[in-house]
């Protein structure tokens, strides 16, 4: 119990979930691969990401998996469908390990909904995951993959990533890994970024767009 206050008290969350209510949600510990929701279950948990990232997909009925996004700290899953009770026919699946997720039973988060600010709260991570979404798809189409892939190095925390593997990698950036090697090969001889084992790192900010 102790870790877990810990934990809420180092996130926004304090402001709206008093110490009393602590025993409604739970910490999760997740592992590359690990689901947090498969897209055919109902959603009775929100989930708010401590640490890590989410992937958000979904498989058509023809076995492709279409990528709608990559959600890390601190952001939260669900949140649509507490706002506005629609369906999210969506897999939540972990793509790094040692993923902390802060888990609040929907029921407990539409009490939450009854405070103005609480809502407000959630309006604004929504606007702001819908900018970054619209931010990385006009960045790839725009202005090639080279500038985006600096452009999702920058968002990151140090302005490095860790993958698993270069096929995870470019299933999370949404293109192929054919242009995914060849940006890195580009930019690690121009000197913007550098990988170190599966780790990338933006070393110039004056090259994005």
């Amino acid at each position: 119990m102790k870790n877990k206050i810990k934990i809420i008290e180092n996130t926004p969350l304090k402001e709206y979930i008093s110490e009393e209510h602590y025993s409604e949600v739970k910490i999760l510990n997740l592992k590359t691969g690990e689901h947090l929701r498969y897209y055919e279950d109902p959603i009775e948990f929100i989930y708010f990401i401590l640490n890590g990232i989410i992937q958000v997909k979904s498989t058509t009925i023809h076995g492709k998996e279409l990528n709608y996004a990559f959600v890390e700290s601190f952001s939260g899953l669900g949140l649509y469908n507490l706002l506005f009770n629609k369906t999210e026919r969506s897999d939540f699946v972990a793509i790094t390990d040692n993923t902390v997720v802060l888990s609040v039973p929907k029921k407990f988060a539409n009490e939450l909904l009854k405070n103005d600010k609480f809502r407000i709260f959630i309006l604004e991570l929504l606007a702001i995951e819908v900018y970054r979404v619209t931010k990385y798809l006009s960045t790839l189409h725009l202005n090639g993959v080279e500038n985006y892939l600096c452009y999702v190095l920058s968002t990151y925390k140090n302005n490095e990533i860790e993958f698993k593997n270069i096929k995870v990698f470019s299933e999370m950036l949404g293109i192929s890994r054919r242009s995914l090697f060849r940006a890195i090969k580009n930019l690690e001889e121009s000197k913007v970024i550098k990988k170190v084992g599966n780790k990338l790192i933006l070393l110039e900010k004056k090259e994005l767009i």
